[in-house]
């Protein structure tokens, strides 16, 4: 049984150029209410670190992946929205996120995915 609904990928562009690069989004949503999680991952896509999102998108339960080889094993766990070194990518991160789910609201209403209440959804930064 799978409970993947949904998957979409995308290149994050940093206002300015990183020697790490830009990060890369890979959010996928879930058919089972398994609330909303950012993981940060290095750049070749192995977690690091999973942190609770932080923006409120209702009844959506999903994971976000953010992959980028600027992320540092040792205080990625740290990375909150103060944490000035990710900062830059963190708020692009939910601008893109943002930006998803305003586009997902009317084809999800469409194919009536409503009714998982209790998920608050929010994203580090």
């Amino acid at each position: 049984m799978t409970f993947e609904a949904d998957r979409h990928t995308r290149e994050i562009s940093l206002d300015r150029p990183h020697p790490a690069g830009d990060p890369t989004l890979e959010i996928v949503e879930w058919s089972a209410g398994f609330g909303t999680e950012l993981v940060l991952c290095d750049g070749e896509g192995n977690p690091l670190a999973a942190h609770p999102a932080r923006i409120p998108v209702p009844d959506v339960s999903f994971t976000a992946f953010v992959s980028w080889a600027g992320f540092d094993p040792v205080d990625v766990d740290r990375a909150d929205p103060d944490h000035e070194p990710y900062l830059p990518v963190l708020s692009q991160v939910r601008s893109a996120l943002t930006d998803h789910f305003a586009n997902r609201a009317p084809r999800r209403t469409a194919e009536g995915v409503e009714g998982r209440k209790g998920d608050a959804l929010v994203l580090v930064g």
